[in-house]
């Protein structure tokens, strides 16, 4: 008998240890309350998979457990943030999350600008470095230059049907090609071979948050060839500007401050990847969701034309777009609705303490703003396109709105570009056509890392009768 309990007791003392050994959630390195890991291996990613989005798995968690919890990334427990108390707690966090952003690493590798390590944060300041007054004023003129060019294809489509995403996205890659490196597109042909090799990219990388399974040999081979053809494509860029360097200060473009620095050519080939890829999707998706929302909402389109209207063509610049308050409205309430951009990820960058959970230093922190951008605590019937919301006397305090990140309204000069962009756009398309929406569509948003409409969104555009 004694043997026995000998025995009994070794068994269940091993079999302690050796959970505690096998499963992450056993050594949890705080007390927020969240979810155990569902896989010693992957964590709670099957839990996210059906969820369907990793936006969608925040708001099922945070429903349960409130504005702070956590999840498991592999071995890594993520603190998720859902409150704008607690986003300000985190406002001296600059670094990236490395861990979590480890998912795309097999795919990207190490000099990503993911990369949470000291050398991927400098090359990410670097960044904000090289967008100042001149270099807007660049930006500004190429943008309007190309959505002048659309505008003259759209006058002689009046009785078709034209598509959103498509000519958006073209648009966006266009401007993005041209404002980062400077290169030009004989034809069409050129832009669509872009585009066709970033989406198969891209469409890799967010299956890293969508899928458990290794990923097929034909994929794999598909998103190689891709990358080697960008890469290719933008080391030839580089070593022509090296060649023929920009000799006007004003003129200047990403890839002229980036070969001012000490980096590798293999550095500078990465980040101008991973910034044109993700800028101009981010641009393309929000200028894609703006046209839908004004053409299904007939009375915003008609007070923002009015508004626009104000300008002639020699007006719309940076400085006198910000004078359009309805237009920065439309922008926001676009960005909030469209939950455009849904989550942000950093690292805890020292031992601190929220709501009396102690967190360590290194620990992974997701900001899940999409989660906050639809909270019906702050935002009243959240679906409802409406942008009264961000009228002055109506404004949110705070961190309550946050389209893209805790640093973007001022700390991330790239991101916030954006706004200036879609502004010139759309202040284009309205003064000179009234948008309509082609009956018999159902729009619905798929979150990836942007979201986008799962198929394409058809219009109308019809030139005004009247200008003035």
């Amino acid at each position: 008998m004694l043997d026995f309990v000998i025995f009994a007791v070794f068994f269940v003392v091993t079999l302690i240890i050796s959970i505690i050994y096998l499963y992450p959630g056993s050594r949890r390195p705080t007390t927020i309350l969240g979810l155990e890991p569902s896989s010693k291996q992957d964590g709670n990613l099957a839990d996210i998979i059906r969820s369907g989005s990793l936006h969608e798995f925040l708001i099922n968690i945070h429903k349960q457990y409130g504005s702070i919890t956590s999840f498991w990334m592999s071995n890594y427990q993520i603190i998720s943030l859902a409150s704008p108390e607690l986003f300000k707690n985190q406002k001296k966090i600059v670094d990236r999350s490395s861990e979590v952003y480890l998912l795309f690493e097999p795919l990207l590798g190490s000099e990503s600008l993911f990369n949470g390590d000291e050398s991927g944060k400098q090359r990410r300041i670097k960044f904000t470095k090289s967008l100042n007054e001149n270099s807007i004023k660049t930006h500004s003129t190429i943008i309007a230059k190309i959505t002048d060019e659309l505008l003259t294809k759209w006058s002689v489509m009046s009785d078709q049907h034209i598509p959103v995403e498509e000519h958006m996205m073209a648009l966006a890659i266009k401007y993005q090609v041209l404002s980062t490196i400077g290169d030009t597109f004989k034809d069409n042909m050129g832009i669509f071979t872009l585009r066709r090799n970033f989406d198969t990219c891209w469409y890799e990388i967010q299956r890293c948050l969508q899928d458990l399974a290794e990923p097929e040999s034909h994929r794999i081979q598909a998103f190689k060839e891709a990358q080697n053809f960008l890469e290719k494509y933008l080391q030839d860029a580089v070593t022509k500007r090296r060649d023929q360097p920009t000799v006007s200060p004003e003129n200047s473009l990403l890839i002229d401050f980036l070969l001012k620095t000490d980096a590798a050519d293999s550095e500078i080939v990465m980040d101008l990847f991973m910034t044109m890829m993700f800028d101009f999707h981010t641009l393309g998706c929000l200028l894609t969701w703006l046209l839908y929302f004004l053409a299904t909402h007939s009375d915003v389109q008609t007070k923002l034309t009015k508004e626009v209207q104000t300008l002639t063509d020699d007006e719309i610049t940076p400085e006198n777009l910000k004078k359009l308050k309805y237009l920065k409205q439309v922008l926001d309430e676009t960005h909030r609705c469209a939950v455009l951009i849904q989550w942000s990820a950093y690292t805890q960058s020292f031992d601190g303490e929220l709501e009396g959970h102690k967190i360590p230093k290194n620990t992974p922190i997701l900001h899940a703003i999409g989660v906050l951008m639809q909270e019906e605590q702050y935002w009243p019937l959240p679906t409802q396109f409406d942008p009264e919301r961000f009228a002055e006397d109506k404004a949110k305090s705070g961190l309550v709105f946050q389209p893209f990140d805790i640093y973007g309204k001022n700390g991330d000069p790239k991101r916030a570009l954006n706004y200036v962009c879609a502004s010139i756009c759309i202040t284009k398309i309205l003064r000179m056509f009234r948008l309509g929406l082609v009956k018999g569509q159902v729009v619905t948003p798929v979150y990836g890392l942007v979201t986008k409409p799962d198929d394409e969104i058809w219009i109308t555009a019809q030139k005004h009768t009247k200008q003035s």
